[in-house]
């Protein structure tokens, strides 16, 4: 599946560059039934973005904003997790 996704991704941004944006948003969603993140939602809302469609870019907008904050926190967990794992090995020498 992480393969497949990458592909779509490529496809989608030589849609980009192609200025086919119907042909990038395609492979965009069919990216998004693969994987969600912040950076699937980026694009998306770029892609509707270019073809003027703004509600739906908004919505992957705030999408993007979502998966980015949950994002942070696992990484504030995982990091707090670590520290502490660190601070208990040393209490326990």
């Amino acid at each position: 599946p992480r393969q497949a996704y990458k592909d779509l991704l490529k496809k989608a941004n030589e849609a980009y560059l192609k200025q086919d944006y119907i042909k990038q948003l395609s492979y965009l969603q069919q990216a998004l039934k693969l994987e969600q993140n912040s950076s699937i939602y980026r694009s998306l809302y770029t892609a509707y973005k270019e073809l003027k469609q703004y509600n739906e870019a908004l919505v992957c907008y705030e999408e993007e904003i979502k998966t980015y904050e949950a994002r942070v926190r696992e990484w504030e967990i995982q990091r707090a997790r670590e520290t502490l794992k660190r601070h208990n090995a040393t209490l326990n020498d």
